[in-house]
């Protein structure tokens, strides 16, 4: 007679896409702190800045988009819960990525 087993399944996809959203989210105060916290106004600074902004700004929505992809496959491999902490953090990321402009 064999035992079924019992072992409490990880969310492992929706964890993935709670951190994708919460780096989105991150890389935006960052954003924000460069943006908003620069005293270099040489043309050196600027240009620097300016690739450094354009870095971030490619990088918060290149991590919402995965982290949306990770969360609808949360919904189809994984229980609601898990799921729907999921999907709030990951339409906060995609909001703030797309439409608050910077």
């Amino acid at each position: 007679m064999s035992t079924p087993n019992t072992k409490l399944m990880i969310p492992d996809r929706a964890i993935a896409s709670v951190v994708f959203g919460l780096l989105s989210l991150f890389t935006f105060r960052v954003y924000g702190q460069i943006l908003w916290g620069t005293h270099d106004k040489s043309d050196a600074g600027i240009a620097t800045i300016s690739s450094i902004l354009g870095c971030l700004e490619t990088t918060r929505r290149v991590l919402a988009v995965v982290a949306l992809l990770w969360c609808v496959w949360s919904w189809r491999k994984e229980w609601w819960l898990p799921s729907v902490i999921a999907t709030i953090c990951t339409a906060l990321a995609l909001f703030e990525a797309f439409f608050i402009d910077s």
